[in-house]
């Protein structure tokens, strides 16, 4: 609804009042129940169709694109509702049935598309549910990445780190690319414990003769950790 300009609602308002006056003007012999009934069930028919043409498909602000998701189900949905509905006014009237069996009919109608669209909000939900983890996921892995980066930096600019320790340093880097994205929940442990054991490393680098022996020793657990994280799968 957001999406609609003022236009769109101008339009949308002259449909529903041209709507409205062809039903009093040509629908003045049906009997008062079935005209309001019919007026209803129009009205919410032209309603449903025309705000979901007029509403842009896909937010492309939403990072999640909720909508690809159920997309094919609200298109559908509102396009057989609303056949459904014109079709069984039009069938009723032709066999003129009683007022509680047309009202009974479009009940039932509107009782199915409450229920559908009750589903495409669970789903437009899950589709958010699943953008989260993933993007949870991927954002621990980055994290990893950029820390590597600049402990690669910090080392490669200290005049006093061995090459030994600068090329053992990129091959833990360099390892990080195999690593994929994870839902364990053990995997998001070693991700933040490893990234913790990179600070330490990239505050000891400042002073690395003092540090040898303990950034030596924080690598050997960064490298176990990183081979320890490549076994795990998801759940």
């Amino acid at each position: 609804m957001k999406h609609l300009s003022i236009l769109n609602w101008i339009v949308f308002g002259a449909g529903e009042v041209i709507l409205v006056l062809c039903f009093f003007l040509f629908g003045s012999s049906l009997p008062t129940a079935i005209l309001w009934l019919d007026l209803i069930v129009s009205a919410l028919a032209f309603g449903i169709i025309y705000l979901r043409a007029a509403t842009p498909m896909i937010d492309i602000k939403d990072p999640a694109k909720r909508e690809v998701g159920t997309l094919g189900l609200s298109i559908a949905t509102t396009v057989c509702y609303a056949v459904a509905a014109v079709v069984a006014m039009v069938v009723m009237h032709r066999y003129e049935l009683e007022f509680k069996y047309q009202l009974l009919v479009q009940i039932i109608l509107m009782f199915i598309l409450v229920l559908v669209a009750m589903a495409t909000i669970r789903v437009s939900e899950k589709v958010v549910t699943v953008y989260n983890e993933e993007t949870r996921m991927v954002n621990g892995l980055e994290r990893l990445r950029r820390q590597m980066r600049q402990l690669e930096r910090v080392a490669g600019t200290g005049q006093s780190v061995p090459v030994q320790i600068r090329g053992r340093i990129s091959d833990i880097g360099s390892s990080l690319r195999y690593v994929t994205p994870c839902n364990n929940p053990e995997a998001t442990d070693i991700e933040s414990l490893a990234a913790s054991r990179i600070d330490f490393a990239i505050n000891a680098m400042a002073d690395y003769e003092l540090n040898a022996d303990r950034i030596d020793a924080v690598l050997s657990e960064i490298e176990s950790l990183i081979k320890e994280r490549k076994n795990i799968t998801s759940l």
